[in-house]
């Protein structure tokens, strides 16, 4: 078990762990067996050239992203692809909330009026 390799692996779970995947989603989004990204995160195993890049496209990254200290890391700009279905999003929990708000005051018990009944 190589320096180099344990740097990859720890650099790899550091990836995964920030976007909240578990191995099997790393593996699934790369095309790799999740047992073997925990051979490389273990520093385990000796991944191939092929194998770190089908790591580094899963996270958008470069493959020298794999092995820079976190410091030197340039994250990717976001595709419009991306910002296209944040904007969806976006506007779908705002017609929610707008539904939501309507409902809230359709519920709201109607004060009973007092006085004089005609």
């Amino acid at each position: 078990m190589g320096d180099v390799q344990t740097r990859l692996g720890a650099r790899v779970r550091e990836f995964r762990t920030r976007r909240d995947w578990t191995q099997e989603k790393l593996g699934e989004v790369s095309g790799l067996s999740y047992k073997f990204i925990g051979e490389i995160e273990r520093g385990s195993a000796n991944p191939t050239i092929d194998s770190i890049e089908q790591i580094a496209r899963a996270f958008g990254i470069d493959v020298g992203d794999l092995f820079r200290r976190e410091a030197e890391v340039t994250y990717p700009a976001f595709s419009a692809r991306d910002v296209a279905e944040m904007r969806d999003a976006r506007q779908s929990l705002s017609s929610i909330d707008d539904l939501l708000k309507r409902l809230d005051e359709t519920a709201k018990p109607r004060a009973k009026r007092r006085g004089k009944t005609r």
